[in-house]
């Protein structure tokens, strides 16, 4: 079995000199309330006499360090607190409940704290405040407040503190005891207050001393010898008045009644929707502006949630004649443009008409852009699209500041792309007048330091200064020789003009040194008058290095004679030269040929490779990519985004357009519902129709044709691979009305609404859909398999108590079964999110006379109602009693590894941890709308 984080509970924690105390606590007031230990030292060998050393007892303690406190629960000031968990204070030390103790452990591991926590109810007869002359805040509890309600029982303070190790399930006892002593990360102890309290009331907890020599410490109080020889405890029960110093302490209120587990178990029922629930009755009988009278002539209108019903509810249709005359008032004011004599009329809005280029609507609505025409021509589309104007024009203010915030950016891209319009028309300009017209030779020497960073033209090839270094004439554009050579530099100067210069015969390397000559002496060489100009680079040139595979012995042997040449001179055989070239003949059969190779320059073309460059596109370069011109950057139209979710702002504005009878639906209901997306295209029309109205009436530079809101359901928190479910743009609209969001995504996402109190007061609950494994009759969720596990899309929320989740799934996936695709369908998940921990007990249900609480098998199955036999000794009730433990309590004694009531610490502890709560219900378990 793999090991899994546990936490160890320990029952107390001592460190240092503390364990060498030898007074057992008898848990009463029997025993001194200071310790001293025999001290022995041994120097040099030399054993000198004991001494006694008296340790700091609860009676030397005048305050308590903050800096120690690292949790409350509640925190300060909270003010929705469980009513059934008990409040607690965590301290770094794993030791500081226990610190100035003067006992050891006695019986079971049972050791009293030196502190307590206390948690008391602001009311008449109790105060905490400043006295003047003490360090301490002073908690007076007197009549009519009854002290014994408000503090705890000090007889069983020993149950209600304990130690804790965050560790492993194989820990063992060396490994608990290293972590004590080094993990401080891994340790804290704590002080629990077992309180009943109510719901929706505030209490103060208060950190006070246990003993009676704290209590007198901090009051300023002198200590009596009387005082030191017995651990007397800081109050007794059935006191009228108690005066306590108070270390620390923090204020809060509960909430409700019930906590996570309490409201979960409310759904495990859930009720379904009436069939009435989602449906709104809208009479056209007397519209109006023209419009015929048609009495008693009721619709049906859906909000944007849409029950899953058991049977689809029948859609009612609008009446042509209404359709016809509405048509008639929207195309009026073309109507009127078409004749120049008529006067302009103003009429509605033709929704989304500058979308489709559309400015009159027709009948019947099969032309293009159906949707424009569907919208407009039916009077239930075109609330849902005034609703979105009336967003609009009641938040035009902050919604034209944020476009007004977007137009620079926006500006500054244009302006961008003008500098890089205008750089590159002057860039050919200046690379035709001066780069152009010059030769290959010059333009290799002026483009030298950049050939190392440009690409040959070449697929596959490296840069061009490798091609060059690889070929022939490495050096010909390298630093020496462009500075010699420059156009200005100290040898052009004194060079004659290339018309009078003598120029290389345009022959091969190889084709001249396959025709040796023989020496030549006394030749006459004119001097130099200029620099000799190699007019061209032959493609076939090799290094220029003897070609062995040339020099065969018949080569060698072969000699011809040198034409057409002005040198004069003479030459003659000699005996040793006939000798020599029959050595060379002998050498060159023992040797085998020498194969040189070098790349030309011919699959570079510079002049062409530079025409091409475009330096200041503005794609990022890499040392692989070809950098080529823009020339077709068209200016961006100021278009401003709105990227909240417009969901939360039609909630706003009309909640019960949501669901219509959304007040029907009974508490702890769960559903299925699905999006209406008629209704939802209809309203972000009408939100962008009247946006682009509004960035017009502003003069805003704008395309009144572009998309300014495209998000309708909130997905921030989403999964980071969970579809967009952003509208397309609505110049891309070309479905009937409420296709065109699945045109991409092609379906819709199914949304489970759940109305519960649980959502509001734990926010951060996680939900999800598991798939359901296992035989049809014996299914259970798949929480490991991360493959088949949906997070939802979104959320949403909506007063009083109102919560829905959006799931990438069809109804047919998540029931299953034979109501869907044949599947095993899905679990519907609500987990409580795991954290810090928490102690306390359930609620249970309410006790009826002369009934006893039913008996329970596991301690997580633990109520208060289990403490008591009626419920008025529950009302009664202010402090859980160890000693009061109910025969309807679990035995355990048969299992030691088994919690026990009233063992220590520890145990009481393990028994009171609320451990987080995990609730699942099938999706064919969901009551449809109209079941």
């Amino acid at each position: 079995m793999a090991d899994t984080t546990v936490r160890h509970f320990l029952p107390w924690v001592r460190h240092g000199t503390a364990n060498a105390i030898t007074t057992i606590d008898s848990l009463s007031r029997n025993q001194p309330a200071q310790v001293s230990i025999s001290a022995k030292i041994t120097l040099n060998a030399l054993d000198l006499p004991p001494t006694e050393l008296r340790l700091y007892g609860p009676g030397d303690v005048t305050a308590l360090d903050p800096s120690q406190i690292v949790r409350m629960e509640p925190r300060p000031h909270t003010t929705t607190f469980e009513s059934n968990l008990f409040p607690h204070i965590e301290f770094d030390r794993p030791d500081v409940p226990w610190l100035f103790t003067p006992a050891k452990t006695g019986s079971n591991d049972q050791l009293r704290p030196w502190i307590v926590l206390a948690v008391v109810k602001p009311q008449e007869g109790i105060r905490l405040g400043r006295r003047r002359g003490l360090a301490l805040p002073v908690l007076d509890i007197r009549a009519p407040a009854r002290p014994d309600a408000e503090l705890p029982n000090l007889q069983e303070s020993w149950a209600w503190t304990h130690a804790e190790i965050i560790g492993s399930s194989a820990d063992s006892t060396s490994t608990l005891k290293a972590a004590l002593e080094g993990a401080p990360e891994r340790t804290v102890s704590r002080l629990l207050c077992p309180r009943r309290l109510e719901p929706l009331t505030a209490y103060t907890a208060c950190v006070i001393p246990a003993f009676e020599v704290g209590r007198k410490t901090g009051l300023g109080l002198p200590l009596s010898d009387a005082d030191l020889a017995e651990l007397a405890p800081a109050w007794v029960p059935n006191a009228a008045e108690v005066l306590l110093p108070v270390y620390y302490s923090w204020t809060f209120s509960t909430g409700q009644l019930g906590d996570f587990e309490f409201l979960i178990d409310q759904l495990k029922t859930p009720r379904p929707i009436p069939a009435e629930v989602g449906i709104r009755p809208l009479d056209i009988g007397h519209p109006g502006f023209g419009l015929p009278d048609r009495p008693d002539s009721i619709i049906s209108m859906h909000g944007v949630l849409l029950p899953v019903r058991t049977d689809p509810a029948p859609v009612s249709a609008v009446p042509d004649a209404l359709r016809s005359s509405l048509a008639k008032i929207l195309n009026a004011p073309e109507e009127a443009r078409a004749n120049p004599s008529n006067d302009l009329i103003v009429a509605p809005p033709i929704y989304g008409g500058p979308y489709a280029d559309i400015r009159r609507v027709e009948l019947p609505t099969t032309a293009s852009h159906s949707w424009v025409h569907e919208l407009n021509l039916d009077p239930r589309h075109r609330i849902a699209a005034a609703l979105g104007t009336r967003i609009v024009q009641e938040d035009q203010e902050f919604l034209m500041a944020s476009a007004w915030e977007q137009l620079p950016a926006i500006q500054q891209i244009n302006r961008d792309r003008r500098l890089r319009q205008l750089a590159q028309v002057t860039r050919t300009a200046t690379f035709e007048k001066h780069v152009r017209p010059l030769s290959p030779d010059a333009l290799l020497q002026i483009v030298g330091p950049s050939l190392a960073k440009l690409h040959a033209t070449t697929e596959g090839m490296g840069t061009v200064a490798d091609e060059i270094g690889s070929s022939t004439f490495p050096t010909f554009s390298r630093t020496v020789l462009r500075r010699v050579a420059r156009s200005r530099g100290p040898l052009n100067r004194r060079a004659l003009p290339s018309s009078n210069l003598n120029t290389h015969p345009p022959r091969p390397l190889v084709k001249l040194l396959d025709q040796p000559r023989q020496p030549v002496s006394n030749a006459a060489v004119p001097r130099d008058t200029g620099m000799i100009s190699i007019m061209r680079i032959s493609g076939g040139a090799k290094t220029p290095l003897v070609d062995a595979k040339k020099l065969t012995p018949s080569t060698v042997q072969k000699t011809q004679g040198i034409s057409y040449t002005s040198v004069l001179g003479h030459w003659m055989r000699r005996r040793g030269s006939a000798v020599f070239r029959q050595a060379a003949v002998d050498h060159l059969n023992s040797i085998r040929p020498i194969r040189l190779r070098a790349k030309s320059l011919s699959s570079v073309n510079i002049r062409t490779l530079f025409a091409d460059l475009s330096p200041l596109s503005p794609r990022k370069v890499t040392p692989t990519s070809t950098v080529r011109p823009q020339t077709d950057e068209e200016p961006l139209a100021a278009i401003p985004q709105f990227p909240h979710p417009m969901s939360e702002r039609l909630i706003a504005l009309a909640p019960d357009m949501l669901l219509p009878g959304l007040e029907r639906v009974e508490p702890n209901s769960v559903a299925l519902v699905e999006p209406n997306m008629r209704f939802i295209e209809a309203f972000m029309v009408g939100l962008n129709h009247e946006m682009g109205r509004e960035l017009l009436w502003r003069e805003y530079p704008t395309d009144l044709r572009g998309t300014f809101f495209r998000k309708f359901w909130d997905q921030r928190g989403a999964p980071e691979n969970s579809p967009s479910l952003a509208l397309a743009p609505l110049t891309e609209w070309n479905r009937t009305l409420g296709n065109n969001a699945t045109q991409r995504s092609g379906k819709l996402p199914l949304i489970v609404l759940i109305r519960s109190e649980l959502f509001r007061r734990y926010p951060t609950s996680i939900v999800y859909a598991a798939a359901a494994i296992g035989q049809p009759t014996a299914l259970r969720p798949d929480h490991a398999n991360a493959q088949t596990v949906r997070y939802p899309l979104f959320r949403g929320f909506t007063e009083p108590d109102i919560t829905f989740f959006g799931f990438d799934l069809t109804k047919a996936q998540i029931v299953g079964g034979a109501q869907g695709d044949g599947g095993l369908g899905y679990f519907l998940i609500i987990q409580q999110q795991p954290g810090e921990p928490s102690f306390g007990l359930d609620l249970g249900d309410a006790i009826k006379v002369g009934d006893t609480p039913v008996p329970i098998e596991s301690w997580n199955d633990l109520t208060w109602r289990h403490l008591v036999r009626s419920e008025a000794e529950l009302m009664t009730l202010s402090h859980v009693r160890v000693a009061l433990g109910q025969p309807s309590l679990p035995d355990t004694s048969a299992n030691r590894s088994e919690a026990r009531w009233g063992t220590n610490a520890a145990h009481m502890a393990c028994i009171t941890l609320q451990h987080p709560v995990r609730f699942a219900i099938h999706a064919n378990q969901l009551p449809l709308t109209g079941s």
